[in-house]
């Protein structure tokens, strides 16, 4: 199997035989994207190789092999079938990490998880478990200029939080993390999230001040916990939250260091 070869090349750094095989696998890739593409009623018979697919995010493989199973995971995340068992065996925890370690990819990774979001619930609950809101919420919290990239982590923020099963759970913490005012920006626009994240407000419920020096805060804590999530979320016991919201006190004073998130 080109697989094997490639992994076997790969460990002991046979480039010889390495690059062949990465370009014999992508060019297989591509033949499986194109059917799959074209005949979209074979993709329910995916579910059985999903595990396969998603093992293509391993940071050992090479990022050629990566994008391309990026590609075909975003085809078969708008497949019902397939986002209700990429959930099931908990995938989401092998591509997140890519938000972190492959940025120029993130609008992808983002849209994945918008089309898990809207076929499968459990998959609210995941990503509020592996950290994914605290990463998306540094992703609004940038200076740089990422238009897209803020819309769309907005968009999924509040999709996350309109969900019927898990979306008051996923309100809650995201709250905890920025301030009660933001109910509201939750359900506005996205474009009216993103300009939420960087306007001053004083939040009266939770006597919180919304200013540079708490959005500063958060990206000074975030920019280290992130990649520190990105690096455990391939090892999640499927059950645990990854980000410790006391780590929070850093920047809020009304969040005790030892608050623990609930698993509703």
């Amino acid at each position: 199997m080109e697989w094997d070869r490639y992994v076997e090349a790969r460990d002991s750094g046979d480039d010889e035989h390495t690059k062949p095989a990465v370009s014999n696998i992508i060019s297989l890739w591509e033949s499986v994207n194109h059917i799959l593409t074209n005949l979209p009623h074979l993709q329910d018979g995916c579910v059985s190789e999903l595990d396969f697919l998603f093992n293509f995010f391993d940071p050992k493989v090479h990022v050629p092999l990566q994008e391309m199973a990026l590609r075909i995971s975003c085809l078969l995340g708008s497949n019902s079938v397939c986002a209700e068992n990429i959930a099931k065996q908990a995938l989401l925890s092998r591509v997140m990490p890519l938000l972190v370690t492959m940025e120029d990819k993130t609008t992808e990774v983002l849209g994945l998880m918008m089309d898990l979001i809207r076929r499968s619930s459990p998959s609210v609950k995941q990503i509020r478990s592996l950290g994914g809101l605290i990463i998306l919420i540094n992703i609004l919290l940038q200076k740089k200029p990422l238009k897209n990239e803020k819309k769309t982590a907005a968009q999924v923020i509040s999709a996350m939080i309109q969900d019927k099963t898990y979306g008051r759970a996923s309100g809650d913490y995201a709250v905890k993390v920025l301030s009660a005012e933001f109910r509201q920006a939750f359900q506005a626009r996205p474009e009216k999230f993103v300009q939420f994240v960087s306007t001053d407000h004083e939040s009266t419920e939770d006597n919180r001040v919304w200013a540079d020096d708490q959005r500063e805060g958060l990206r000074n804590l975030f920019s280290g916990e992130v990649r520190e999530l990105a690096r455990v979320m391939p090892t999640w016991d499927g059950k645990s939250d990854l980000f410790e919201l006391g780590k929070l006190h850093a920047v809020w004073s009304d969040i005790t260091s030892e608050m623990k998130e609930s698993t509703n």
